[in-house]
């Protein structure tokens, strides 16, 4: 949930990252949007695996490894300037 309580966000079972407004009033109204798709489990213990900033805007995703290992790519003595 974004921390001003006006959106939620849940993954459905095919790993889609959506949003719902929670809209306040005389009923709970719901159009549910897909943002993005990932590569996460979703439900059972990897139901917790993604938290959002509190604006909504980034999330952070623990994602499953791909069937096929993709390279690493590691970069030593890196400095921002």
């Amino acid at each position: 949930m974004r921390r001003d309580g006006k959106e939620l966000f849940y993954v459905t079972t095919d790993r889609k990252v959506m949003s719902v407004s929670a809209t306040t009033g005389s009923a709970f109204q719901r159009a549910p949007k897909a943002l993005f798709d990932t590569q996460m489990a979703a439900g059972g213990r990897y139901a917790n695996h993604y938290a959002v900033a509190a604006d909504g805007q980034r999330f952070l995703v623990i994602a499953l490894p791909e069937s096929e290992a993709s390279p690493v790519i590691v970069t030593l003595n890196w400095s921002r300037r």
